[in-house]
């Protein structure tokens, strides 16, 4: 049975149930920006101020907001009072507030909203078993989930509790040491609109976030978390060795 269809099954058991609770050490390699309920990001998200939603076209119809990426990121340029991105007035690449748009989504609703995204930033179980449409598809589909959501994901407020959030789920399953990657070039620091570029922010707000949460009555078993420097094969070689003669300076220091 394919993992997504088999899932449900699998969580309702007894044995699933008993692994939970069983002390596991360590999870020694994953992906930061995948670890945390994606409807709690988006909820998050739209409470968080000066977060934005915008487009390239109107997003006027259930056909093109299927087939159309979105961009979600703070922003300084957000308005109050613009058409609204769901009608055929809206006007191409003009910032509205993420919580307006949640609520005022002709479909459901914040609620609506927040399933519509949801599936726009994942594979469903749909997407799993399509094997006649490639790999590429899916691919695809992955491409423009990451787009999507890793620009609200990497804005410091937001990753702040997105760290604490996949602590406290950690530690309930029982988890207390985790390696995890996650150096994005895609750091926003708070009120700002341009890129970080400096690892270092991104070490710093990791550190800082471990210590609070080992103060916490949660956080009291958790042993801590390691960064895994890593980069993207798309980047050339000498944007590959600068971000190794980064890492370096850090560890130096």
């Amino acid at each position: 049975m394919m993992f997504n269809a088999a899932k449900p099954y699998m969580e309702s058991t007894q044995l699933w149930k008993i692994c939970q609770r069983m002390p596991k050490g360590s999870l020694l390699h994953c992906h930061l920006g995948a670890m945390v309920d994606l409807a709690w990001v988006i909820e998050t998200a739209i409470e968080t101020e000066g977060v934005c939603i915008f487009s390239d076209v109107p997003l006027d119809g259930n056909e093109v907001r299927e087939q159309k990426d979105i961009k979600l990121q703070f922003s300084k340029q957000g308005k109050d009072g613009l058409p609204s991105i769901w009608s055929k007035e809206y006007i191409r690449h003009s910032h509205g507030p993420l919580k307006i748009a949640a609520e005022s989504i002709p479909d459901g609703g914040r609620t609506g909203f927040v399933n519509w995204l949801k599936l726009k930033c994942c594979i469903t179980l749909s997407d799993s078993i399509n094997h006649h449409l490639g790999v590429n598809d899916v691919w695809r589909k992955m491409q423009t989930a990451f787009r999507t959501i890793v620009p609200i994901i990497f804005y410091a407020p937001i990753l702040r509790k997105f760290i604490r959030k996949f602590f406290e789920t950690l530690v309930e399953d029982r988890v207390f040491w985790v390696e995890m990657r996650g150096m994005s070039p895609n750091l926003r620091l708070d009120g700002e609109e341009k890129l970080a570029n400096a690892p270092l922010e991104m070490v710093r707000i990791l550190d800082e976030e471990i210590k609070a949460f080992k103060k916490t009555e949660k956080g009291t078993d958790f042993w801590g978390a390691r960064l895994i420097w890593d980069s993207l094969r798309t980047k050339s070689t000498v944007e590959l060795v600068q971000g190794e003669l980064q890492a370096v300076s850090i560890l130096g220091n």
